[in-house]
């Protein structure tokens, strides 16, 4: 089964993608989450964190990027790590890696629902989203401080041997 673009199923993931984020801070952190806006990053990302998960299989690859903005990380971190641990790099990449899991996942089943088999990897810490035509970019905030979800998917020709 093909899907025809990732932006025809934009409305479907990004519910998907709020969902989750709100089920996934209400239930670990006690923290309602604003509301999510489709639009482009505008936040300050120059001293936060980036997080890519891949997914692929023969015919498709894609990714999901979750972003956080510094001071994001710092509340959610202070509330899981002792205040001597809670402000670190090390523990900010481990908070994103872990939110960037739980979202990359609900995406994977999706995608993998409308008849892919997509194989996920291993969230890991990138220097910044890429940007495409068919991204899918929303935009959450908890207590003013942003978050950002940058999702792509592509379908490739299948591999002919020569």
């Amino acid at each position: 089964m093909r899907l025809d673009t990732l932006k025809s199923h934009e409305d479907k993931i990004t519910q998907i993608v709020s969902e989750t984020l709100r089920d996934t801070f209400k239930t670990y952190f006690d923290i309602d989450i604003g509301k999510f806006q489709n639009q482009d990053q505008t936040g300050n990302l120059a001293d936060g964190v980036v997080c890519k998960t891949v997914f692929k299989n023969g015919t498709a690859s894609g990714a999901v990027f979750v972003s956080f903005e510094r001071p994001f990380l710092q509340i959610v971190s202070g509330m899981i790590y002792p205040p001597e641990a809670a402000n670190t790099q090390e523990s900010f990449h481990s908070c994103a890696s872990e939110i960037a899991n739980i979202v990359s996942n609900r995406v994977k089943t999706y995608l993998n629902d409308q008849g892919y088999s997509l194989k996920m990897g291993i969230p890991s810490i990138e220097e910044t989203a890429e940007e495409d035509d068919d991204d899918i970019n929303i935009s959450f905030s908890v207590k003013e401080k942003k978050l950002f979800v940058d999702i792509i998917f592509k379908e490739h020709a299948p591999k002919t041997a020569a």
